[in-house]
């Protein structure tokens, strides 16, 4: 019928790009399995209809808003289980390991291949922990971490217990990605 998706005029594909904007379709929930940022989203999406290697599962699940459905009484009680009022994952996924990875180099000078690297250089070590501390406040698993450094599940186990101390960096990384990943001096 056609070679691409957005050739065929009666396809809602069309309007999920932006090439049709008539209204009929209603992509919000779509885009927003993608991203909150619409723009995104509709990259993410093309990215994924294409088959694209660059929108990963973990892009297309990544949870983009997560809050307490029921009555009043359910929220509170939820509420009152959770540390600060505050869900634990709130930020789940909210954040890939690479674009972790980037918000080190930004924020330490350490890149990737430095993190994955062998070496005990001090800066690479606080890079480890820090990468590991965030990668935990955005929800990943000690196993996911280490796997994606290429490290053993217990030496990041170490990090995460010898990184506490990076917790005001961690939240100038947290700073780094809430700011649309714009390092923020402040």
């Amino acid at each position: 019928m056609v070679r691409r998706p957005e050739e065929y005029r009666w396809s809602s594909h069309r309007e999920y790009i932006g090439l049709n904007k008539d209204g009929l379709v209603d992509t919000g929930l779509v885009m927003g399995m993608f991203s909150k940022d619409l723009k995104r989203g509709r990259r993410l999406y093309l990215e994924y209809m294409r088959g694209d290697e660059k929108a990963s599962k973990e892009d297309f699940y990544r949870t983009v808003d997560q809050r307490i459905l029921g009555d009043e009484e359910f929220v509170e009680r939820v509420r009152g289980r959770v540390k600060n009022g505050i869900l634990a994952g709130k930020r789940r996924h909210g954040v890939t390991l690479g674009e972790i990875a980037r918000g080190i180099g930004e924020v330490l000078g350490v890149r990737l291949g430095e993190l994955k690297a062998k070496g005990k250089d001090s800066r690479v070590m606080e890079g480890r922990r820090l990468f590991s501390l965030a990668g935990r406040e955005y929800g990943y698993k000690g196993k996911e971490i280490a796997e994606f450094l290429g490290k053993d599940p217990a030496a990041v186990t170490g990090y995460l217990r010898r990184g506490q101390a990076l917790r005001e960096k961690m939240e100038r990384l947290i700073l780094f990605f809430d700011g649309g990943g714009k390092y923020l001096n402040n």
